[in-house]
């Protein structure tokens, strides 16, 4: 046991070396000498790696046992708020049974809301996956420098990660990692056990019921860490498509109003169409968007992978419970970072259609 927690302590040590730029020095050279060949684990120190696990297991289930004892002493009033979750979240109590003859329960009005978002979801043709697109493979220093960056006060996904957590695995494991993206990458897929999002309904203008909230969506982290990796990989597309530079909608707004006065002052008219998607994300087909996605030049490896993680589960959460997953080949995730861009791709030849049309009426 002393030799395993050495071997620990020299491996955390080399990983601090390595993300404070220091992983060429002298001590960290040492290091790795002393480390050579030690990486493997044999039978024996599995044994005490599992005897660890159980007894931060053990240390958990007491530190939680504690709490409820505690709480109890003093009349377990926030711990039977938490449990039985018998009202809505305080910022959605404005919000009514969408059934006024259903069940006007907390499980009743979230399955409700499920099904109305289902609808939405549900069919619609896959995305096919091409593998024409081979990107450089990611190491462990892509996938190091990316953490660094990782806001930590983010909501965790279905696997529970978070950034500070695997930054700091030993730097060797995050290259185990980098080569588990690069496997699953030539695979064009996730693994089941990362193919799932909460669908988190937040509060709405003119919301009425559940059904009408807002849904974003809370990715893996380990999805998440992937989605960064590569965003630099997607740079050249998600220019090419924005026109070369991303602006906000007030930019937007600021640029069109000058080309309004430029032409007022010229003595020119101007004509716009505006287009007003109800459920915009919720309705793109997944086949449609995917081939628009990648035949305005996003490399295929990505688009594999975003698409088959927006046809994984989708688990509808509010008012601090979760519905049962729902799986379907409509729906961008609002929460992945590839979305908007991928909305672009989508409309680019909605866009082209509604120009022509409304040239085409001019000219009559």
């Amino acid at each position: 046991m002393a030799r395993l927690r050495l071997r620990q302590a020299r491996v955390q040590r080399l990983n601090t070396l390595i993300r404070h730029g220091a992983g060429q020095g002298t001590e960290a050279a040492d290091l790795r000498v002393k480390l050579k060949g030690k990486f493997e684990i044999d039978a024996n120190e599995e044994h005490i790696l599992k005897r660890w696990r159980e007894a931060v297991e053990k240390q958990r289930r007491r530190a939680w046992n504690k709490y409820v004892q505690t709480n109890n002493a003093s009349g377990g009033g926030k711990l039977f708020k938490w449990v039985q979750r018998a009202q809505m979240e305080t910022h959605l109590t404005q919000l009514s049974a969408q059934n006024p003859t259903g069940e006007n329960t907390l499980s009743g009005r979230l399955q409700s809301a499920a099904a109305t978002w289902h609808l939405l979801w549900k069919g619609g043709k896959a995305h096919t996956p091409s593998h024409h697109t081979a990107l450089r493979p990611l190491s462990g220093g892509d996938l190091s420098k990316v953490l660094r960056k990782l806001s930590e006060g983010k909501a965790k996904g279905t696997d529970g990660w978070s950034p500070k957590e695997i930054l700091s695995l030993p730097h060797s494991w995050l290259g185990k990692l980098a080569e588990f993206y690069n496997t699953w990458e030539k695979r064009g897929k996730w693994p089941q056990v990362l193919n799932n999002s909460i669908i988190a309904l937040v509060p709405k203008a003119g919301a009425t019921h559940e059904g009408q909230l807002r849904p974003i969506g809370i990715m893996p982290y380990i999805y998440r860490l992937w989605m960064a990796a590569r965003r630099i990989d997607a740079k050249d597309w998600s220019l090419s498509i924005h026109g070369g530079k991303h602006l906000g909608a007030a930019a937007l707004a600021y640029d069109t109003q000058v080309r309004i006065e430029k032409a007022h002052w010229a003595g020119e008219h101007v004509l716009i169409a505006f287009l007003d998607c109800s459920k915009c994300y919720e309705r793109i087909e997944h086949s449609i968007a995917g081939q628009d996605t990648v035949a305005t030049g996003c490399p295929d490896t990505i688009a594999n992978m975003v698409f088959h993680q927006y046809a994984g589960n989708r688990i509808v959460r509010a008012h601090g419970a979760a519905a049962k997953p729902l799986q379907g080949n409509h729906g961008l995730i609002a929460g992945c970072s590839y979305a908007k861009d991928i909305l672009k791709a989508f409309l680019i030849p909605t866009a082209g259609l509604v120009t022509n049309t409304v040239l085409s009426l001019i000219h009559i």
